[in-house]
């Protein structure tokens, strides 16, 4: 029998994160952490190379990536390994990648500084997304 009282958890996530910043990953992690505790963050890179020998490799459910990396844009991850497919929250401080973040599976695009509650929304469009396609 069900407790009737017991709220299910969130469903788990393997999270993978692009992001350059050092304080914005700390940032990113925590919140993400708190918002939630069932995700699980696969790994972090600072750099485009990171991420393409990182997505190579391993399988995420979703990709939280800054744009603007130290050397060069996640685009060119994304592009070299043909990632149209993989769910991505994309973060930045510049509006003018927002017409190019549409040609990847893009979940969301926010403006840094991220706030957590538009952190919990482009979750919540994640989940619904992917309860449609069972990832």
């Amino acid at each position: 029998m069900k407790d009737s009282n017991h709220i299910n958890p969130q469903p788990k996530a393997h999270v993978f994160i692009i992001e350059d910043e050092y304080y914005a990953a700390v940032e990113l992690k925590h919140t993400l952490s708190q918002l939630r505790p069932n995700y699980v963050i696969v790994g972090q890179v600072e750099d485009v190379e990171g991420a393409i020998d990182f997505l190579s490799s391993h399988h995420v459910d979703l990709i939280v990536a800054d744009i603007r990396l130290s050397d060069g844009y996640s685009f060119e991850a994304l592009d070299q390994l043909r990632l149209t497919d993989v769910p991505i929250i994309f973060t930045t401080a510049y509006t003018q990648y927002r017409e190019r973040a549409h040609n990847y599976c893009m979940v969301d695009f926010l403006l840094k500084p991220i706030a957590a509650d538009a952190l919990q929304q482009a979750l919540e469009r994640f989940e619904t997304e992917t309860n449609k396609t069972n990832v």
